[in-house]
């Protein structure tokens, strides 16, 4: 990110060599910092120690990064992941080129505003933010004031199903939502009640779109594969008493996130784009 680079290590292995991998990343990219984010899921299942901090270097941990135009501060220490979600890249780039022009956007699980920002770049009027991390909120907010877009943007601390209980309640009605949420089946032993949970948010969003509105929804489970999260937007469409037509193929992770064919589990990220009737 701009002149802080960040490293994630899943194995005693390359933890023994962080110091080292810090050096060459700050020599060749001319970095100000490395700081290391050692604190996933992944590495507590395997039995390693989980923590963050800062492996050589003297800057902070925040920066600054431009995406199509759009500019985000970055918080690699307080951050999910290594500070933003980067997989997610191409998929806000292509809301930023389809959004409605003058509509209403509704970002939901929304982070630090990476889709409702780039919505209203393509043109949309107005944005609203939904999520339940004070962070993610505060971080929205300073962000849609580095683009100037403060007086276009709401930003909502909330869980997502109380919210969209609310908006169904007051008749609010958006353009275009998004559905973005974290990992709903982290596990095999969990895929039955994560994809009910996964067609109830997708219903209930599904419910306030305006007739012919734009939803883009992604999971990022690695036990859902794209096949089954279109059958779960189907069966949301059907709940919702909507009609959906799929715009486009399967959405994906960016290309700096590969997909290794003898490892499948590589390619998490999924989605679609639909126009919800």
């Amino acid at each position: 990110y701009s002149s802080l680079g960040v490293v994630t290590s899943t194995s005693v292995g390359m933890d023994r060599r962080l110091g080292v991998i810090a050096e060459i990343l700050s020599e060749l990219l001319g970095l100000d910092a490395v700081y290391a984010r050692n604190d996933a899921r992944t590495r507590r299942e395997v039995g390693l120690p989980t923590w963050r901090g800062r492996l050589i270097g003297e800057a902070g941990p925040t920066a600054q990064i431009d995406e199509g135009g759009v500019r985000f501060e970055v918080d690699v220490i307080r951050g999910q992941k290594t500070g933003f979600f980067i997989d997610q890249r191409e998929n806000r780039l292509l809301l930023q080129r389809y959004a409605p022009r003058g509509g209403r956007i509704l970002d939901l699980f929304s982070y630090t505003g990476g889709f409702g920002l780039h919505a209203l770049a393509g043109g949309a009027a107005e944005a609203v933010l939904v999520d339940e991390s004070d962070y993610a909120v505060e971080a929205a907010l300073r962000n849609a004031e580095l683009n100037g877009l403060s007086g276009r943007v709401s930003a909502v601390r909330s869980r997502v199903k109380e919210f969209l209980e609310s908006a169904r309640e007051r008749g609010d009605r958006y353009d275009a939502v998004v559905v973005d949420p974290p990992a709903l089946v982290p596990s095999r032993e969990r895929l039955s009640m994560g994809l009910k949970t996964y067609v109830a948010v997708n219903a209930a969003a599904m419910e306030v779109l305006e007739p012919g509105g734009l939803m883009i929804s992604t999971s990022c489970s690695q036990f859902v594969d794209a096949g089954r999260l279109r059958r779960v937007l189907l069966t949301a469409a059907s709940r919702a008493g909507r009609r959906v037509r799929f715009l486009g193929g399967v959405l994906g992770q960016s290309p700096d996130h590969p997909v290794d064919p003898l490892h499948p589990w590589t390619g998490y990220l999924k989605g679609f784009a639909l126009a919800v009737e």
